[in-house]
């Protein structure tokens, strides 16, 4: 990973973070609440808790072709930011409610650029314990907040890839993975394999499909 890296059209942050097993979405049925309570009685405290990735929806009601669909917080870069990080953390403030501070960002992972040409620097950052539900998010740019755990993002069965075709050939092949009933794809999914990546390089592998002679990259 990198530092504060070069100039780029947008930024996003990848925020990692821990939260209370049931609690991704908020909110837990009596049942789980009494279960993790006779956990917590017999030591198993630390148990209770998933290191997770925090992820949004965007709102429905946005303009474009990526509307509803999940990401981390960014957006484009404006000229007062400075750089990509303060972009990055400018929008996820606007957009969560959540201050990150530059010390819990550990760094830039590889730019992106989408098919239009805009150049994406995502920054991992460690957010540490956090309470999704307390999160209020702006209505006008999230529908929801949630958190999906490292080890279900790492699930063969939720990881798979997408060929796209050009001129009647393949021409290149993103990674999907599905969790909760949402598809998580495009430029989110790089985003998020390369950090799987990062974190477990010796167990994560990665679900895109071997490439034929038929493909480039």
């Amino acid at each position: 990973m990198e530092g504060r890296c070069r100039k780029a059209g947008a930024a996003v942050l990848v925020p990692l973070c821990r939260v209370e097993r049931g609690k991704e979405e908020g909110g837990k049925e009596e049942e789980e609440m009494a279960e993790e309570e006779r956990g917590k009685e017999k030591g198993g405290r630390e148990e209770s808790w998933n290191a997770a990735v925090l992820f949004t929806r965007r709102s429905s009601s946005l303009g474009g072709r990526h509307r509803g669909d999940v990401c981390f917080p960014g957006g484009m870069a404006e000229e007062f930011d400075g750089d990509p990080l303060r972009t990055a953390l400018r929008e996820t403030e606007e957009e969560l409610g959540v201050t990150v501070r530059e010390g819990q960002v550990w760094g830039a992972l590889d730019p992106i650029t989408d098919r239009t040409g805009l150049m994406i620097i995502p920054f991992l950052a460690n957010l540490g314990p956090i309470d999704v539900a307390s999160i209020k998010a702006n209505p006008r740019e999230v529908e929801e907040v949630f958190a999906v755990a490292l080890s279900e993002l790492c699930a063969p069965e939720n990881r798979g890839y997408t060929r796209y075709g050009e001129r009647g050939r393949w021409a290149y092949t993103l990674p999907v993975f599905s969790v909760r009933g949402l598809k998580i794809w495009g430029v989110t999914a790089l985003i998020l394999n390369s950090t799987l990546q990062l974190l477990f390089p010796e167990t994560y592998i990665d679900s895109i499909c071997p490439k034929t002679g038929s493909e480039t990259g």
